[in-house]
């Protein structure tokens, strides 16, 4: 596994791929198609939306496993075989075929780093925090999820500061505003109702929160984004 730019001793059979990433490799637009369809939540939105944040701090990375998936390791020979046999298309494909392999990886990620309960402080998987935050979003607490992970508050608040770049709290709103913005996307529910329902009390919070992440009301949002 990749830790701090280092290799790590691994087995005979496997192989590490590093994928470093400019600050201006992609934005909201590029992760947009990726977004669960009809409020599936099988890839993790909270995870693309820091992967496409510009504010996010340097140096972080997230690992992942392919559990010997062959569609993974397919896109990955295509992007290779694009880039070394390149065309006009190559680049846009490239770019394209990225944003498929981290969907394929966060799909896998999801399928199985959550079933595991409980994270020992030296091995915790930061993608298992993730997918915490974004199935317990509407009521999580921080001293909730310290306690499932059996961590100290202060130091997973900081441990999530640390590797994302954003406070506990910016994450779950992040979260909500991600599941808030395909409510008002794919249903017709009333906004202060996808308000309550993501987790938030008070409509008028709620309108400040989603302009302040998107820089539109959700009634602006819904005008310019919701299926005809």
């Amino acid at each position: 596994m990749l830790w701090g730019h280092q290799v790590q001793a691994i087995d005979d059979g496997s192989i590490v791929v590093n994928i470093a990433l400019k600050r201006s490799a992609f934005s909201l637009n590029d992760f947009e198609f990726l977004r669960p369809v009809n409020n599936t939540t099988n890839i993790s939105t909270l995870l693309l939306s820091i992967l496409s944040n510009e504010d996010r701090s340097e140096g972080n990375y997230s690992i992942f496993g392919t559990k010997h998936n062959a569609k993974i390791v397919g896109v990955l020979y295509d992007i290779i075989q694009e880039f070394y046999a390149a065309d006009g298309q190559s680049n846009q494909i490239i770019r394209l075929e990225i944003l498929t392999l981290f969907l394929r990886l966060i799909r896998v990620a999801s399928e199985t780093d959550f079933r595991v309960k409980k994270q020992v402080n030296t091995g915790t998987n930061l993608l298992s925090l993730l997918l915490y935050i974004e199935k317990h979003y509407s009521t999580i607490t921080l001293a909730a999820m310290a306690d499932y992970f059996g961590f100290n508050p202060n130091y997973l608040s900081a441990f999530l500061k640390g590797k994302t770049g954003l406070t506990f709290i910016k994450l779950v709103h992040l979260q909500r505003i991600n599941v808030a913005a395909e409510y008002l996307t794919y249903t017709s529910a009333p906004v202060d109702q996808i308000a309550i329902k993501v987790g938030y009390e008070n409509p008028s919070y709620f309108y400040k929160v989603f302009r302040k992440h998107l820089g539109v009301s959700p009634s602006e949002y819904r005008a310019q984004h919701q299926l005809r």
